[in-house]
């Protein structure tokens, strides 16, 4: 019989080895399931022939617009890096700071344009195979590009350029995803909340080009917003009148105004999300989650955090 001692020290050795076992088991799978390159969408700005180089734009999804010191050090021109807000899917940009090498996955190195209240404009190189893709777009119309998690330098930033309805297979290649989820996350930029109604009024980017004409739409019309989306949502890609969504990434809601490329709406605020939604200020960001499909504009939010709270 073994002794209390050498009990104790074989139970701890066979310990030791199915944590090593496991530990190496998940080092594989994360090495497997994580992705060397990620895509993210902008705006297009403009594409300068003779440089190469594109601007574009993209909002920053936990900046102050009123802080007017906060980016005081940054001119056009200056070479930055970038901090996208990412898990699987980019969702924006989360900060910046001066530099030309990235460090660590999801930084780029970048070329400073300006900054305009929330959103920042920037410079990449565009690879020679896609010059023609980006003359083929116009200023104001979305693109989706790949880079690599090791953008050393800005010349390596952007792999591939494309439009941003042509979803492309380099992320899909390297990681399996669940898309037929019965709940999917969205964010946007918290305009006002009405205690009254316990209602939220967001705005969130247009994307795509196959949007039409929206100019039938107007304050209070009840509209179904289509999110462009694969796990998580990244920009609302189409409007109907409608009272209630039938599809995935559909949402039935109420119409507060559209302007230029944003569409500001209202959302029920769910009750256990009041408190979440009283401590954020007009201008921050919020995440919320909803339904697959959302039958109708009271079931359209099942829960409202804030932006950088993942839940």
């Amino acid at each position: 019989m073994l002794s209390p001692v050498n009990t104790l020290r074989m139970t701890a050795a066979l310990a030791a080895l199915i944590l090593f076992g496991m530990s190496g088991a998940t080092a594989d799978t994360d090495r497997a399931a994580v992705p060397e390159t990620y895509t993210w969408p902008a705006e297009l700005v403009a594409f300068d022939e003779e440089t190469g180089m594109a601007t574009l734009r993209h909002w920053l999804v936990d900046h102050d617009p009123h802080d007017a010191q906060a980016l005081a050090g940054f001119r056009d021109g200056d070479p930055i890096v970038l901090t996208w807000s990412a898990f699987i899917s980019v969702s924006g940009i989360r900060g910046i700071e001066h530099g030309g090498k990235a460090t660590g996955r999801f930084q780029m190195p970048v070329e400073f344009v300006r900054v305009d209240g929330r959103y920042l404009s920037f410079r990449v190189p565009v690879p020679a195979d896609y010059l023609d893709t980006i003359r083929g777009l116009r200023p104001g119309e979305w693109i989706t590009a790949t880079s690599p998690h090791a953008a050393w330098n800005a010349e390596a930033v952007v792999m591939h350029i494309r439009g941003y309805n042509d979803v492309g297979n380099e992320y899909l290649d390297h990681v399996t995803l669940d898309v037929t989820g019965p709940e999917y996350n969205w964010s946007a930029d918290l305009v006002a909340f009405d205690e009254a109604s316990m209602t939220a009024t967001v705005r969130a980017m247009l994307v795509g080009t196959g949007i039409g004409d929206l100019s039938g739409y107007g304050h209070g019309d009840r509209v179904v917003l289509t999110w462009s989306g694969l796990t998580f949502a990244s920009g609302v890609r189409g409007i109907e009148h409608g009272e209630s969504g039938w599809g995935r990434f559909q949402m039935p809601v109420e119409l507060a105004a559209i302007d230029g490329r944003y569409v500001t709406f209202r959302v029920p605020v769910p009750a256990d999300s009041l408190d979440t939604i009283r401590d954020l200020k007009p201008g921050r960001w919020i995440t919320a989650t909803s339904p697959q499909p959302a039958p109708d504009r009271s079931a359209v939010v099942l829960d409202i955090r804030g932006f950088n709270d993942l839940g």
